[in-house]
């Protein structure tokens, strides 16, 4: 879930020097290409001329730049390592199954009635010690959730 601007930030952060990253080595766990695309990025597996574009923006020719820059940075990533182990939803076969689901484009209204069921409710407790699995999509929340999940746990 890695986008194509972040590289690119990191990189530009990192450079102290003309070298990429300012020399420091780099590692990028990619996991599974099939997974959700990056939050309000774009993958940086193709150049920007095989990527759609938002018609008018005035940014658009520095996002394509940055784009570019970060394309031509993931091409220079040339060792591979796969793990073919599933750990994330491992212990949970209805979250993966889910999961699978929605990578394949095949989710219907049972999946929908199934996060709704269990979607956070301000008069239900989130019980912690049952090992739930939550899923949230911005990091603020995912902070708060932690720092719950800690509390109850003390």
């Amino acid at each position: 879930m890695l986008g194509a601007r972040t590289l690119y930030m990191v990189n530009e952060q990192l450079r102290g020097s003309t070298e990429d990253f300012g020399g420091i080595p780099i590692v990028l766990f990619c996991g599974d290409f099939h997974q959700f695309r990056p939050v309000q990025e774009r993958l940086m597996l193709l150049p920007s001329a095989a990527v759609t574009w938002e018609q008018g923006s005035s940014f658009r020719v520095e996002q394509r730049h940055q784009h570019d820059k970060a394309h031509t940075l993931w091409k220079k990533f040339t060792t591979v390592v796969m793990l073919d182990e599933q750990v994330r939803a491992a212990g949970d076969p209805e979250l993966r199954r889910l999961l699978t689901r929605i990578r394949l484009g095949i989710q219907d209204q049972s999946d929908v009635d199934l996060l709704n069921a269990r979607c956070y409710q301000d008069c239900r407790r989130i019980p912690w010690e049952s090992g739930i699995t939550v899923v949230t999509p911005l990091n603020r929340n995912r902070w708060n959730l932690n720092m719950e999940a800690t509390l109850a746990f003390q």
